[in-house]
């Protein structure tokens, strides 16, 4: 419920789980009052959880390369300080591709699971990705909108050794981002083909930025 739809509420309890392990870890022992200094060894608060989760999630981010990347919340809805750029979503998306779980679950088209609610009531629930680009061959990665980014879009594709990702934020609609990606992957893969990047004497991949101008 995280990534086919967009999972907010997922988001949250993760961080709040993962926050709190942290808090409770080596890890966290610095935010953790010491027993031995009269502090209290109570669960930490959901709220200080979340802090902690962002805090990890922020650091990531700057070992990551992400520069001009803040995050205040797990989930990314709107906040004045919240905020990124479309290199940054595709330098995070290319890291995170190159795990084996997350590139099978944003490849996923729809997925069906039971969930028991909190009165013990099991029911059937269909996952379906809002990404439409998955039926013609892209792999994920991540379909989005806020009211500041508009409509968002992350996506990939593979061709040989190599594997392209494309970022369009603040589509003029929700059906235009399904237009923009196509069309930069189309141009990016033209432009290598056109260098010579899948020429037969390439032993191993080459950096993109070997065939392609800053000035573009």
């Amino acid at each position: 419920g995280l990534m086919l739809p967009s999972g907010n509420d997922a988001a949250l309890a993760l961080a709040e789980h993962i926050g709190a392990l942290l808090l409770s870890s080596q890890c966290g022992a610095n935010l953790r009052p010491s027993s031995r200094h009269g502090g209290s060894n109570k669960q930490p608060s959901a709220t200080d959880s979340e802090k902690r989760f962002v805090r990890a999630m922020n650091s990531l981010a700057n070992q990551i390369g992400l520069r001009n990347t803040i995050f205040t919340n797990p989930h990314g809805l709107s906040q004045r300080s919240n905020q990124s750029t479309a290199a940054d979503v595709g330098k995070l998306a290319s890291v995170a591709l190159q795990d084996h779980v997350f590139s099978k679950v944003v490849n996923t088209s729809r997925h069906t699971c039971t969930v028991e609610a909190a009165d013990g009531v099991a029911k059937s629930v269909e996952y379906v990705n809002t990404n439409k680009l998955l039926a013609l061959g892209y792999e994920g990665v991540k379909t989005g909108v806020t009211p500041s980014a508009g409509p968002c879009l992350c996506s990939s594709m593979r061709k040989g050794r190599y594997q392209l990702v494309a970022v369009v934020l603040a589509a003029r609609s929700m059906e235009q981002r399904f237009i923009e990606v196509p069309r930069l992957l189309f141009w990016a893969w033209t432009t290598l083909e056109a260098f010579g990047a899948f020429s037969a004497e390439s032993h191993r991949p080459k950096r993109l930025s070997n065939f392609i101008s800053r000035d573009c």
